[in-house]
């Protein structure tokens, strides 16, 4: 899989790493073969603008939960 994250200074791509080669699974910048470094811990920030790209596995469908108070 994987996701884009854009900002007002331009975007950053992150993929899935299925493991395998020295690395371990887990997410990884795009910069991959520069600064191989893990990003699991990377946070979308509220209103942030993203995409998530399916590379493959089984179909879901993804829906905002329903807010617990009003």
């Amino acid at each position: 899989d994987e996701v884009t994250i854009y900002t007002p200074t331009g975007q950053t791509n992150y993929f899935y790493y299925v493991g395998g080669g020295g690395y371990p699974a887990g997410w990884y910048d795009s910069d991959f073969l520069l600064d191989p470094g893990v990003a699991d811990n990377i946070a979308i920030a509220p209103g942030t603008a993203f995409v998530v790209k399916r590379k493959g596995g089984v179909a879901f469908n993804w829906s905002l939960p329903s807010p617990t108070t009003f």
